[in-house]
């Protein structure tokens, strides 16, 4: 088949540090698998500068396009619209809904009968947020990262065909065999619990509720805090509630590129991801969490896992099998949740081999990508 797919963001060639998280690899690790499938795919995106192609092995091209206003998320590229009118293509894959980049694409695909599959990853341009049923009318198929993501997406075209692709895992870079020792001793944290957070600093990570969590926890407990600061504001409330006699029991590192991610993961005794509907300064956030790719990479390396119930961060969770999961915004549930496994060895041993079993056969991009080459075929009738 001839794929095109259309990201706003992917990882670029040259690292661009904080700006691509779960959803942006998300894109670039789906086109390398179904690429490797035996498929041909371009993967269109957004350019800073000049447009620029690249290929990576015989099926993979990776076309950055200059556009109207560089990184913006809702920046236009003629570029792209001419591309897809006038290249042929079996199926055009539109990562993100509510971006004008992604919607030119479903406008060009639908002039030219082109057959339009939509994974959405939620935010976007809050104009085209506020008209979804529009812009959702226009993909033939929804290809949703979670059951949560289908549900809503749902609710703007009901009945139209749907699948769930879920997120994938490199199995091969996030192992439980990686050594953490030298990371352990480069943040002090021999003889430490250790609880871990990866993800973007920005407040409806919950970072807050994993701080108000930590003086219900073990002295011997240090929280280790993985992620770009996104949100400075945010950043400094969460800093704000650090008492002095906690300072050292807290570790933020900031931005962490992913070929060292597996460190952090296999140097935890649980890894935790508390998000939340609610910021802490009341503002409800209804596409918080539509998957949650951190807590599979956890699972991969091993780690037992607490997840807060908030959008689709429990689906692939089962509760006391995999991982705990527990009421958002609730310091003293979540710590009580850690307080369990860090107390029982044998019990994180369990949850964690029970979680890496499932990523391996399940949630691996190999699986991914079988999942939407079958979504592809679906919109063919075959």
């Amino acid at each position: 088949m001839e794929i095109a797919i259309i990201s706003p963001v992917v990882p670029p060639l040259l690292s661009m540090q904080g700006m691509v998280g779960g959803a942006e690899n998300y894109a670039l690790s789906l086109s390398a698998k179904i690429a490797e499938n035996g498929n041909s795919v371009t993967l269109y995106t957004r350019s800073k500068g000049k447009s620029e192609e690249f290929r990576l092995g015989n099926n993979l091209k990776i076309k950055y396009l200059k556009s109207s206003s560089g990184w913006d998320v809702n920046s236009f590229s003629s570029e792209l619209v001419k591309e897809l009118m006038v290249t042929h293509f079996d199926v055009i894959h539109v990562h993100q809904l509510f971006t004008v980049l992604s919607l030119s694409s479903l406008i060009a695909g639908r002039l030219k009968r082109i057959p339009l599959v939509l994974t959405d990853h939620g935010g976007g341009w809050e104009l085209l947020v506020s008209m979804p049923r529009l812009c959702a009318r226009l993909p033939n198929v929804f290809a949703a990262v979670s059951y949560y993501s289908l549900n809503r997406l749902l609710r703007y075209a009901p009945g139209k065909k749907s699948f769930v692709l879920y997120g994938g895992v490199d199995v091969n870079l996030f192992r439980p065999t990686v050594n953490g020792e030298e990371l352990k001793e480069k943040f002090h944290l021999n003889g430490f619990q250790v609880v871990l957070f990866v993800g973007r600093i920005t407040r409806i990570k919950g970072v807050d509720i994993l701080i108000r969590a930590l003086p219900y926890l073990p002295s011997n407990t240090k929280l280790l805090i993985v992620g770009q600061i996104l949100d400075w504001e945010y950043f400094n409330y969460i800093k704000s509630l650090v008492k002095n006699r906690y300072k050292e029991r807290i570790i933020f590192t900031g931005f962490i590129e992913e070929q060292k991610l597996p460190q952090f993961y296999n140097a935890c005794d649980v890894y935790v991801q508390p998000s939340v509907y609610v910021d802490y300064g009341g503002q409800y956030h209804g596409s918080s969490e539509l998957l949650g790719l951190a807590k599979l990479e956890a699972m991969a390396c091993g780690k037992a896992v607490v997840v807060s119930d908030v959008g689709g961060l429990p689906e692939k969770v089962i509760d006391r099998w995999n991982g705990k999961i527990v009421r958002p915004s609730d310091e003293r549930e979540l710590a009580k949740a850690i307080n369990n496994l860090l107390a029982d060895e044998e019990l994180r041993k369990r949850m964690g081999q029970n979680g890496l079993a499932m990523v391996q056969n399940e949630c691996t991009w190999n699986a991914v990508a079988r999942r939407a080459i079958k979504c592809y075929h679906s919109v063919w009738g075959k």
